[in-house]
């Protein structure tokens, strides 16, 4: 999940440089990795002069959901005069309208770091609200047939029969009985397979 705060203006400008929207993508992917390694750090990276671009990770019972990404927005009113002489740079390489530019980078929202951590704790919370309401819609479905679909769903992640047990609220007795009666297995053997 992402919450861009960033004129579609500018970023249609950007777009118009393909070497430098890769970069971009390159740099937010990176990010995007290292933060969800990180479950309670918040990452940051600069997709452009002048511009910083910040990612948060969700997680809920342990599971990642995902990452918030914040940005691209102004951390300071006025660029720094580096950061100025980088974007003029830039503007002049690829032939980009100096003026235009400056003019999008000032209707550039301009939030401190502490801003951006709350309102990244508090979009985590309704993220990991609406998962525990999507769960709490699945416990119509036969607890054999949410195990299976836990495992399919998270295979990828750490998961085992005590991260199953613990998000499922249920003893490790009734997880192998459950899987042992209606699928003739157990939870690694699924896994594995």
């Amino acid at each position: 999940a992402s919450l861009i705060l960033c004129p579609p203006s500018l970023l249609c400008q950007l777009q118009q440089v393909p070497d430098l929207m890769e970069q971009m993508k390159q740099q937010e992917a990176n990010v995007i990795a290292k933060a969800s390694r990180q479950q309670e750090s918040i990452c940051s990276f600069e997709p452009f002069p002048g511009l910083k671009t910040y990612v948060f990770p969700v997680y809920s019972r342990g599971v990642p959901l995902g990452c918030f990404l914040f940005g691209p927005i102004r951390v300071q009113e006025t660029a720094r005069p580096y950061d100025q002489g980088q974007r003029a740079n830039l503007y002049s390489v690829h032939h980009l309208d100096e003026k235009l530019m400056t003019e999008l980078y000032e209707q550039l929202p301009l939030l401190d770091k502490p801003a951006v951590i709350a309102a990244s704790r508090l979009l985590s919370q309704i993220a990991v609200y609406a998962s525990n309401v999507d769960s709490v819609t699945a416990r119509s479905l036969p607890l054999s047939v949410r195990i299976v679909e836990y495992i399919d769903n998270q295979y990828m992640n750490a998961i085992s029969p005590s991260t199953a047990c613990e998000h499922f609220h249920i003893s490790r007795s009734t997880l192998s009985r459950t899987l042992s009666k209606e699928h003739g297995s157990t939870f690694l053997a699924m896994l594995n397979r």
